[in-house]
């Protein structure tokens, strides 16, 4: 089993790992980094991989060329696990800018269980962006372009992190401002992405308890 992943410690290092499982331990190797690939990834938030194993997609904040927040998508080779970049997609410029610039600040990423969207989380815009997903099996496979937008100052203010349910019905957000702290949920349409508020859970409140504070993540039963 290979898994890819990534992490901070000075500059970024994108690394694929051999999982050997023997005993119950589980054992990690290094076998190749993303090198040049890597360029625009200052300050890498979160990566996700499609359901198929065959892209990895990582966002990043701001920094050096990609000022404005950048989606980064890679192919991934099923044997290796290396890493390939396909496509670069910032905030500049593109359909989806409408007024705050969707990807700086990005904090989270999620691809829908069935592949037809990837979601991303960005605190800056107090927004969830919403973009489709290549699904064939040509030169743009796993590719993204702009699907739409949620913006939200009060349930996705300073959102920290977006995830999609196993039966790709629902999508929750995480934000942590100041005394605002919450978890918000909202309903998929399986064909357009688009997004419907349902319902918001806050900090301090009594449906949220005192147990709501700085959420960072979300995950879903898979039942």
């Amino acid at each position: 089993m290979r898994v890819s992943f990534g992490w901070v410690a000075g500059c970024l290092l994108f690394t694929s790992l051999t999982v050997a499982v023997s005993a119950g331990a589980v054992a990690l190797t290094p076998v190749v980094n993303c090198g040049a690939d890597c360029t625009g990834l200052s300050s890498p938030q979160a990566v996700a991989a499609s359901a198929d194993g065959k892209h990895v997609y990582i966002v990043n904040p701001s920094g050096g060329s990609q000022g404005n927040g950048s989606l980064k998508v890679y192919s991934r080779n099923a044997t290796s696990g290396a890493l390939t970049l396909k496509q670069s997609f910032s905030s500049a410029g593109n359909p989806c800018q409408q007024g705050a610039r969707p990807l700086k600040g990005a904090t989270g990423v999620a691809v829908s269980p069935d592949g037809k969207h990837v979601y991303v989380s960005a605190e800056w815009s107090s927004s969830i962006l919403i973009l489709s997903r290549d699904t064939s099996n040509g030169a743009n496979s796993g590719e993204v372009s702009c699907a739409g937008r949620v913006v939200d100052a009060t349930n996705l203010r300073k959102a920290s992190s977006v995830s999609v349910s196993p039966d790709n019905l629902t999508v929750y957000g995480t934000a942590t401002s100041g005394k605002q702290d919450r978890v918000t949920t909202y309903s998929r349409n399986t064909t357009t992405g688009a997004l419907t508020f349902v319902q918001s859970v806050r900090d301090n409140t009594t449906a949220g308890g005192n147990s709501l504070g700085t959420p960072s993540s979300t995950v879903t039963s898979p039942d």
